[in-house]
């Protein structure tokens, strides 16, 4: 599956298939999350930061080892309540042109681009954007600028001093305390001495949502193990038997977010 430019010449005769499928992200282990949508999502999932070179932002984390995660099934149904918004906009996505704008890409390989009789067309008879396509770009645009502020946010948190590499001793992994390399939890001791004017900062670029959203969404680590055990004991004695025998030791979780 490759993403190319979506266009009306290459997509005339497309349609969208009406009933979604999350398939694609059934072994996806991180999800952004953008602040218009924390109510939703600390409830289900755990919450963390993630940096790369230039930006930070919050990931919401849907398994704890690569492999099918907790969220979606075999069959690529969604399970557990809210779905986050960025996994809502597939197959589209913007892109990035050195003009300054943001071409349209679609995953020309997704089970959800089908015949045009067989969903809803991307365009009308005419030519013109059909409602789907229009719903689409309209959802595209909103999330961009969603993510941007919640970028913004999670830099002013980063520059604050209020994050640290994450590890829960709460949970243990392989024997260890959880620990997901590349993935940042807030500093609570810190963040509860802040000087109030940081505070209002914080406040004003509602960071301070994105703080406590992530501070009251751990305990739903718990559901995390809770999946990852029932999984262990799916797995058959003689299967079991062979990975002991021929696999090398798991290094940790690693989450390098690249370019």
């Amino acid at each position: 599956m490759t993403w190319v430019p979506f266009s009306r010449k290459t997509f005339i005769e497309k349609a969208l298939k009406r009933k979604p499928s999350f398939a694609f992200a059934s072994n996806q282990i991180l999800v952004p999350i953008m602040i218009q949508e924390l109510r939703y999502v600390t409830g289900i999932m755990p919450l963390l930061f993630g940096a790369n070179e230039q930006d930070i932002e919050m990931f919401g984390v849907m398994g704890l080892k690569n492999g099918p995660n907790a969220f979606v099934d075999a069959d690529g149904n969604w399970l557990h309540g809210h779905i986050p918004f960025w996994l809502r906009l597939y197959p589209f996505a913007l892109g990035e042109s050195d003009k300054g704008d943001s071409p349209l890409f679609i995953n020309d390989g997704s089970d959800r681009v089908v015949a045009r009789n067989d969903g809803d067309p991307f365009f009308n008879e005419d030519g013109t954007n059909g409602p789907v396509l229009e719903h689409f770009i309209h959802t595209l645009r909103a999330a961009k600028q969603f993510r941007e502020n919640t970028r913004d946010a999670c830099s002013l948190i980063k520059d604050f001093g209020l994050l640290e590499p994450f590890e829960d001793g709460r949970y243990q992994l392989d024997g260890k305390n959880l620990k997901i390399n590349g993935l940042f939890s807030v500093r609570e001791t810190v963040f509860r001495e802040l000087e109030e004017n940081k505070y209002l900062e914080l406040k004003n670029k509602n960071a301070i949502d994105l703080i406590y959203a992530q501070l009251f969404s751990q305990d739903k680590f718990d559901f995390l193990f809770h999946f990852f055990n029932m999984q262990q004991r799916k797995m058959s004695p003689m299967r079991k038997i062979g990975e002991d025998i021929f696999s090398e030791t798991e290094s940790a979780l690693d989450f390098k977010f690249a370019e």
